[in-house]
């Protein structure tokens, strides 16, 4: 390895691996260096759902953004990560409707590719607007794809490659070219796109094209290489295609020296393999008495790479938690395949996350141990489990604690958080989660302050074990016990309300509930978890960055009539996330509008959402809510009446089971 790669004499060693996390499961797409070396890593989040024997899954655009040396990029949304416009959905055990890749251009430039009667492919800028100066108005129809598997890929010059394959009368398989603004190129195949001769329907996950023209595609099937027109490269391994029996292949990139990087999931934890230009196992790759002659990278599944011009490796893929679903990861390596420890997060036993100047809305795993800072904002910190260190810096920061695993200890182990720099003055320790009543002596739901002899640490405790002998417990550095008192410390959810005239009400970071009463009120929530509830009155709902419940108590709250238009309006309503309590009103599902269903309809340029009611009430009034943007409404959207308890609630809410709303 060149001197120029090496760590310098006495630097503090890093990981390697930088990860970053959305929601539920994290999906990776495409990763694209700049020339400065910034790294722009496309992806999709989503949670989970069961409906009808179906698991159900809501995707969104995710992007991320670190810089060169691994760390997370701040100056990119502040916090390194973005959610940007485009929904997909996949239905496990039925139809799909699922963009097959998501890659991303230099700057940023976010494209993702959607299924139909031809593969579609659209791009977005930075801030999650559809970007008109690509194709025809933000989006360019290819001339492939017609309902199957597509996958996606940016070559160096900034042109796209779209791969198709399907099952119609006759499986094939084919590939598109686009210029980098999105017009289709006809120099590639004659027409811009080239059918693969003799694999049939071969479902590509990755593609790429090297420099003599011949292009490489992965599947679970293997690797394959096909010359300029279409037919198998025979020179390449067995008739063209390279097969690996322990692991399926998802992307490849090529090397200067034409030596080919596979990226998959492999039986023996690698993410990442190289084959010589003819096809074979290059044995000199990785090994490090770790892995298999040939296999680098282990711990991430592999889905794309790009090679910098220095030759190391950029791997990205997803990371396994062992209880949190998966993390999208970026590894590098250098040209020989050994993890390259100048990159990535500190190797100090914890994960990282760093806030910006804006207020962040910063969660950690319970899968890791983490190191939290806050930056400079007013931001929510929430560790999760794991025995993590958090700091808020400047602001008016609150640390909430949602679970007694997220800090205890038991009779032998401390399992605790530390608090760094809590400040009594302006942050807040939110406990609204856990059923703590007030300070005192430890027991009966209070909680005791103790400080050790040195003075240098505060410990925030119980002494009533759970039956699993887990005991809360919370250390700040420094002496706090004469500072931490009702004024910081939270122990039920917090209260807002308004009066009968037209009032603003804004959620603090904690656990919340505004209520507007009369008036036309204007409800936003923040970071923390907020039950908004407008009363009566024509009122905007604004939701913020946590988990949302908006509460209707009567259909007054929320109406139309023949002549009237009393209908509330939801903002920012975070589907998958978020909830909209209609079971005071005794709606049991969405349906017809009828027999105590609410039906679902959107306005002609679907900007506007339209939850009604079709039945009115003794006054001719009938329950109608509108939301802004387009939604495809389930279930787990609402907490309807034929499930309600007063503890649904309060776990989306992240509040206490004795807690009720006001």
């Amino acid at each position: 390895m060149e001197d120029s790669l090496r760590s310098p004499q006495n630097s503090p060693l890093k990981t390697g691996l930088v990860t970053v996390g959305y929601t539920g499961v994290d999906e990776p797409g495409r990763i694209v260096a700049d020339a400065d070396g910034s790294i722009w890593f496309a992806g999709y989040s989503s949670s989970y759902s069961f409906d009808d024997d179906y698991w159900a899954a809501d995707y969104r655009a995710t992007l991320s953004k670190f810089n060169p040396d691994g760390t997370v990029d701040t100056s990119f949304s502040d916090d390194g990560k973005s959610f940007l416009g485009p929904y997909v959905s996949y239905w496990y055990g039925g139809a799909a409707e699922f963009g097959g890749g998501a890659a991303v251009q230099l700057g940023g430039k976010y494209l993702v590719i959607d299924s139909g009667s031809k593969a579609t492919v659209s791009r977005f800028n930075i801030d999650g607007a559809l970007d008109k100066s690509f194709g025809e108005g933000g989006r360019v129809v290819t001339p492939v794809g017609d309902d199957a598997q597509n996958a996606i890929a940016v070559l160096a010059d900034g042109s796209i490659l779209v791969g198709f394959s399907a099952v119609d009368d006759e499986s094939y398989t084919e590939i598109a070219r686009l210029t980098p603004d999105g017009e289709i190129d006809l120099s590639f195949g004659g027409d811009g796109r080239l059918e693969i001769a003799g694999v049939g329907n071969y479902s590509p996950f990755g593609l790429t094209l090297q420099q003599d023209g011949k292009v490489l595609l992965t599947s679970t099937q293997g690797i394959v290489r096909v010359n300029a027109d279409g037919t198998l490269d025979k020179e390449f391994d067995v008739d063209g295609i390279a097969s690996y029996s322990k692991g399926s292949a998802s992307g490849v990139t090529v090397q200067a020296d034409g030596k080919i990087l596979v990226l998959g999931s492999f039986e023996n934890g690698a993410g990442i393999y190289r084959l010589n230009p003819d096809g074979s196992l290059d044995t000199t790759f990785g090994g490090s008495g770790q892995l298999a002659d040939g296999f680098a990278a282990p711990g991430i599944s592999g889905r794309d790479a790009v090679v910098l011009a220095d030759g190391r490796i950029l791997v990205s893929g997803t990371v396994s938690t062992f209880a949190d679903g998966t993390n999208l990861g970026i590894m590098r390596l250098d040209p020989d395949g050994n993890l390259d420890t100048t990159f990535g997060n500190p190797d100090d036993g914890y994960r990282h996350l760093t806030g910006g100047t804006a207020d962040n809305l910063l969660v950690g795993t319970h899968s890791y141990n983490y190191a939290i800072s806050g930056g400079a904002g007013n931001d929510l910190i929430d560790g999760r489990g794991g025995r993590d260190l958090l700091t808020g810096g400047e602001g008016d920061d609150v640390f909430r604690f949602q679970s007694m695993t997220d800090s205890f200890r038991t009779a032998d182990t401390a399992f605790s958080d530390r608090i760094r720099d809590f400040n009594a003055d302006e942050d807040m320790l939110d406990l609204s989660a856990l059923g703590f009543t007030a300070l005192g002596n430890g027991h009966g739901g209070t909680l005791a302050l103790k400080v050790n002899e040195e003075g240098t640490r505060t410990y925030l405790k119980s002494y009533d074990a759970d039956p699993d002998g887990q005991r809360f417990e919370l250390v700040f550095d420094g002496d706090l016990s004469q500072q931490l008192d009702a004024n910081n410390l939270l122990f039920t959810p917090g209260l807002l309300s308004g009066s009968d005239a037209n009032d603003s009400l804004f959620a603090h970071g904690w656990t919340e509930t505004l209520m507007g009463l009369a008036g036309n009120d204007t409800l936003t929530g923040s970071l923390g978890n907020t039950s908004l509830d407008g009363g009566a009155g024509r009122d905007l709902l604004v939701g913020g960055g946590g988990i949302d419940a908006f509460h209707f108590g009567s259909v007054s709250d929320s109406y139309r009539t023949d002549s009237v238009n009393s209908a509330d309006r939801i903002f920012g309503f975070e589907q998958g996330v978020d909830r909209i309590d209609v079971s005071a009103l005794g709606f049991v599902g969405l349906g017809s509008g009828h027999n105590g269903t609410l039906q679902v309809r959107t306005n002609a340029d679907n900007t506007l959402t339209y939850l009604r009611s079709l039945e009115t009430d003794e006054s001719g009034a009938r329950f109608e809510v509108t939301l802004q943007g387009s939604y495809q409404f389930q279930s787990e959207s609402f907490i309807f009446a034929s499930t309600h308890t007063g503890i649904a609630e309060i776990q989306l809410l992240g509040m206490s089971p004795d807690y009720t709303l006001a």
